[in-house]
């Protein structure tokens, strides 16, 4: 089933060809990689009406969203958690080990923009960079080499196929409003 999954996310990632985040040594960067974060534009929407449509989406996607949203300030932010049990398996020495995915989303709203960050990043024993003793790091800190290119490719295609969906209800081509 995971198979099928990564399938579909590295199908999601080429045929929508939107990355809006990668993973870099120093962990989520935008495209640029100078920013922490991906700016999404939304033009004439109001800041209140982004808010209220990004309630909603949080209110569709999860099972219990009361449970998930963590801060909510009307019109101005919205965090909330998301938690992928098993959600990547990390390459180590030829045994796949199951890693829970587990993170914040933070959305910031201003007229026709919405900042949208990935937060409080949790992959158990994956990390971006580190020793190769204690965890399993992407990039190796001692040379950094990239060490676990399958592991760092499904972390971008989850996370971009993530904002390309919110994108998507945001703009309507992925809500259930149905004109009823």
């Amino acid at each position: 089933m995971k198979q099928i999954f990564t399938l579909f996310l590295l199908f999601v990632g080429i045929t929508n060809n939107a990355q809006y985040l990668k993973v870099t040594p120093q962990g989520l960067k935008d495209t640029n990689e100078d920013k922490s974060f991906a700016v999404l534009e939304f033009p004439n929407e109001t800041k209140e009406k982004l808010y209220a449509k990004a309630l909603k989406y949080v209110h569709q996607t999860f099972k219990n969203p009361e449970i998930v949203i963590k801060s909510d300030l009307p019109n101005e932010s919205l965090r909330f958690v998301s938690y992928k049990p098993n959600g990547m398996k990390v390459n180590n020495s030829g045994a796949k080990i199951n890693v829970d995915i587990k993170y914040a989303i933070q959305l910031d709203f201003k007229d026709g923009r919405v900042r949208y960050e990935i937060v409080d990043q949790d992959f158990g024993m994956l990390t971006y960079t580190g020793n190769i003793w204690k965890s399993y790091p992407i990039w190796n800190e001692k040379n950094g080499k990239l060490r676990l290119e399958t592991e760092k490719n499904e972390l971008e295609l989850h996370f971009n196929a993530e904002v390309k969906q919110f994108v998507n209800y945001m703009s309507g081509s992925n809500s259930n409003d149905n004109d009823w």
